[in-house]
């Protein structure tokens, strides 16, 4: 029972974290989970669209002033990217199921999968940054650390929203005196001059 209670709530937390980020430490924590409850399903095929290389227009040749070679930015492949075909793993966990990487091919693998065009896009699943949060804290040892050294760094304006707290609370503590709040306050005031028009006799010249 204890077993698949913890399996339905940490599937769920993946699940709605795994829309939110693409960050490789969020990955190392997805890749740990699926590897101890994931079970497999099958495969799929991604395939990514190359990119010519932009000096020679994907020919392999440079072409200068008054000469040609072989190009120097893709070493004559004309490709800045080369087309790839990732092999993709099915797991299920919970009521989810995930795609792992399994393995990569630059020529079409000969398997009967379904292939999918370009990159896969999440939509962000509500409490998902929570659920992330949530991850971080229960995996990845030393979270708080770096949290609190990328945090705090500017002030978010809409202050009052508690989703602005924990920022502001760690800028406040890390600048002091010259949290931006304090700048303004001891911002000195631009005086403002204000024009009067004078007759013409009182000109100078």
């Amino acid at each position: 029972m204890i077993g698949q209670l913890k399996i339905l709530v940490l599937s769920e937390l993946l699940h709605r974290a795994n829309r939110e980020t693409r960050a490789k430490e969020f990955y190392a924590i997805k890749n740990r989970i699926l590897q101890q409850y994931g079970v497999l399903q099958g495969y799929e095929l991604q395939f990514i669209e190359g990119k010519k290389c932009f000096s020679c227009g994907g020919d392999g040749i440079y072409e200068g002033w008054s000469y040609k070679a072989e190009c120097y930015k893709c070493d004559g492949t004309g490709w800045y990217k080369l087309p790839v075909y990732n092999i993709l793993s099915l797991l299920k966990f919970g009521k989810y199921v995930f795609h792992q990487p399994f393995g990569r091919s630059y020529k079409k693998p000969d398997i009967s999968v379904k292939i999918i065009e370009g990159y896969i896009e999440h939509d962000k699943a509500k409490y998902g940054a929570t659920a992330l949060t949530i991850l971080y804290l229960l995996y990845e040892k030393g979270y708080i650390k770096r949290w609190y050294k990328s945090t705090g760094i500017g002030w978010r304006v809409y202050w009052w929203e508690p989703r602005n707290w924990p920022n502001n609370i760690v800028h406040l503590v890390k600048h002091g005196r010259k949290s931006i709040p304090f700048l303004k306050l001891r911002s000195p005031k631009v005086k403002v001059f204000k024009y009067e028009p004078c007759n013409n006799d009182d000109l100078p010249f």
